[in-house]
């Protein structure tokens, strides 16, 4: 499937990179890249470096199998976000009643707009267009709270702004439980235990940090490892603080860097097993106390199949 997209005179002179992170928001970065360099991605049919600047009347065709990666916003627009390739590739609903909807985000996809995002291409955006019926009633959804654009997973949104605040409180306390898969590179010693690692932000380059003493806040993972084959292990980890990027910092703390964290893990070992240009970072378990109900409720989001190290298909290289 070969998909092409035509500059206008607003889009001349941004940067081919830039403006492919907005065209296809739902792709991996690095995936961006590879494709640039095998010319999968080709301007007026030639391949071209990511600094290049766009001109007028530059064609840009993207090459890809079985998906379309557009969003449709940057491709023309759609009267009808619903009806869209975009939005049925990346709006799964899990669970839904009168107040919540739990979705499945892929890996991408930023969960709202922000700097550097369009608000059309974030999953708030694609819950209102699914409550509101493309635009037919009154919806207001609601984050409650926010996974990295890398982190795929269960995420829990707010039908309405007033139960915003009820649903945060129940995910604040301690019968609450966030649990991830991680594929990380080498075996955590032990197998299982927890994280117990103050963190805190670097003042040179804004990144999480650990921090020993007082200076860090706490921060605690629990973890468990499931499998581990040629140098990677599938684990399991429960967050017990909720810190930025803190499965990932705590798993280079312990020298196991999470496979394709550009941040804070390790590109040699990445490249060495050939992993799927992506965050092998996956939020497979949600349990909370509903506030309606005032029972637990729990949901679980299948662990993508580039996580599972018995499955050679999996892994470019057959690891």
């Amino acid at each position: 499937m070969t998909q092409t997209l035509v500059i206008d005179s607003e889009k001349a002179g941004v940067r081919l990179d830039k403006f492919l992170r907005k065209a296809m928001p739902h792709t991996p970065l690095a995936m961006i890249f590879s494709s640039l360099r095998t010319g999968k991605i080709t301007v007026g049919g030639k391949k071209k470096k990511q600094d290049y600047r766009l001109v007028e009347g530059d064609v840009i065709e993207i090459r890809v199998e079985g998906e379309d990666v557009v969003s449709n916003r940057v491709n023309g627009g759609s009267e009808n976000v619903l009806a869209s390739n975009f939005f049925k590739k990346n709006f799964r609903v899990v669970f839904e009643d009168d107040d919540i909807l739990i979705c499945d985000k892929p890996v991408g996809i930023v969960v709202h707009s922000g700097a550097g995002h369009s608000g059309e291409d974030s999953l708030i955006s694609l819950a209102q267009a699914y409550l509101s019926g493309g635009g037919k009633r009154k919806a207001s959804p609601a984050l409650v709270h926010r996974l990295d654009r890398d982190t795929s997973g269960l995420i829990l949104i707010s039908k309405t702004k007033a139960f915003v605040r009820d649903l945060t409180d129940a995910l604040d306390k301690r019968e609450s439980c966030k649990t991830y898969a991680v594929l990380c590179h080498g075996r955590p010693d032990p197998s299982e235990g927890l994280i117990d690692v103050p963190l805190g932000r670097s003042r040179d380059d804004e990144m999480m940090r650990v921090v020993p003493g007082k200076a860090g806040q706490s921060a605690r993972t629990k973890f468990k490892t499931i499998q581990t084959k040629n140098g990677m292990s599938l684990v399991e980890a429960t967050l017990l603080t909720g810190r930025t990027h803190q499965i990932r910092v705590h798993f280079a703390y312990i020298k196991c860097p999470v496979v394709g964290d550009r941040i804070y893990g390790n590109k040699e070992l990445d490249a060495k097993v050939g992993c799927a240009p992506r965050l092998h970072l996956h939020a497979m378990r949600l349990s909370f106390v509903h506030p309606r109900y005032n029972r637990e409720v729990a949901f679980e989001a299948p662990v993508p199949k580039e996580f599972d190290l018995s499955d050679p298909v999996s892994k470019p290289n057959g690891v």
